[in-house]
C-alpha cells in the first residue's frame, strides 16, 4: 500500500492562462460630483428613465470642518432607501452592498448631504449607471 499525493492546480493568474479571452462586462458609470456653501446641504438628484433601474455604485462626502449631525441620505419615490450619519472631516468613501443600492425602476434618487453647520462646507461625489 502506497501513498498518492497530488499537487494542487497552478491558479490562475491572467486571462492567458485560461487557453483565450475572457469577456469582460464593463458598465461605464456617470459621476456627477456638487458642493454647497457653507451650512447649506448638497443635493445630486439622479434622474430615472422608464423601464430601468438607477444603480448607485460609489458615493463618496467630505466637510470642510468636524460636523454633530451629518447625514448622507438616499431618497427614491419619497421613501428613504439609504442613509448613514457623517462626523469625520475630510473625504469619506461610503461603503455599499455588493452591487451598489438599486433603486426602483423609473424612479428618480435624491442624494443629499445634510447642511454641516455654519462654517462646513459640504461636498458630495456619485457615481451611478442606468440599467434594466
Amino acid at each position: 500500500m502506497g501513498i498518492s499525493i497530488q499537487l494542487a492546480p497552478r491558479p490562475q493568474s491572467s486571462v492567458a492562462d485560461t487557453g483565450g479571452s475572457v469577456p469582460v462586462n464593463v458598465t461605464p458609470s456617470t459621476p456627477q460630483s456638487a458642493t454647497a456653501a457653507a451650512n447649506t446641504a448638497v443635493v445630486i438628484t439622479v434622474n430615472g428613465v422608464a423601464g430601468q433601474r438607477i444603480r448607485i455604485n460609489a458615493l463618496s462626502v467630505s466637510y470642510s470642518v468636524a460636523v454633530a449631525g451629518g447625514l448622507l441620505t438616499v431618497v427614491v419615490n419619497a421613501v428613504t432607501i439609504f442613509q448613514i450619519d457623517i462626523t469625520a472631516i475630510g473625504a469619506v468613501t461610503i461603503p455599499l452592498p455588493d452591487g451598489g443600492i438599486v433603486c426602483a425602476t423609473g424612479q428618480n434618487a435624491v442624494i443629499t448631504l445634510a447642511a454641516g453647520g455654519a462654517t462646513s462646507v459640504g461636498k458630495l461625489n456619485v457615481a451611478t449607471y442606468m440599467g434594466a
